[in-house]
C-alpha cells in the first residue's frame, strides 16, 4: 500500500506542474499572450488554444481523480494504523523496574487470618 501512494503522489505532482504550465501558456480572452507571448496571437498556431483548453481540460479531470485517490489511500492507511497500534497494545500493565539496582527490596510478610493448628493425630480418641 505505501509503494501505490508513493505512485499517486508522484503522479500527483508531475500533474500539477504540467498543469500549472498549460495554464500560463494559454492566451486570456483580452488578446494577449500567456507566459511566452509576444506578437502573435498563438505560440503554436491558429489551432492551439483548442488544444491548450483540451490538454488543460484532461489535466484538470486527472488533478482531481488524483487527489481524490491519494486522499481516499491516506485515509484508509491512517484508520489501519490506529487499529493495528490499538490491536499490539499490552493488555496488562507491569509495574515499573526499579531505577536503581542498588536499593534494597523490601518484602513485606503475609499474615493469615487462620490460626496455625496443630496436626491431628491418626490414632482415634479412646474413650474410657
Amino acid at each position: 500500500m505505501a509503494i501505490l501512494s508513493t505512485i499517486l503522489i508522484i503522479l500527483f505532482v508531475v500533474v500539477s506542474l504540467i498543469l500549472l504550465l498549460l495554464i500560463m501558456l494559454q492566451n486570456n480572452r483580452q488578446g494577449s499572450s500567456g507566459l511566452f507571448g509576444g506578437g502573435s496571437n498563438s505560440a503554436f498556431g491558429s489551432s492551439s488554444m483548442d488544444v491548450l483548453t483540451k490538454m488543460t481540460a484532461y489535466f484538470v479531470a486527472a488533478f482531481l481523480a488524483l487527489a481524490l485517490a491519494v486522499a481516499w489511500i491516506k485515509s484508509n492507511k491512517s484508520s489501519t494504523d490506529a487499529i493495528q497500534k490499538e490491536l499490539a497494545a499490552p493488555v496488562s500493565e507491569t509495574a515499573p523496574a526499579s531505577s536503581s539496582s542498588s536499593e534494597a527490596s523490601v518484602v513485606v510478610p503475609v499474615e493469615t487470618t487462620e490460626p496455625a493448628m496443630a496436626p491431628a493425630s491418626s490414632a482415634p480418641a479412646q474413650t474410657e
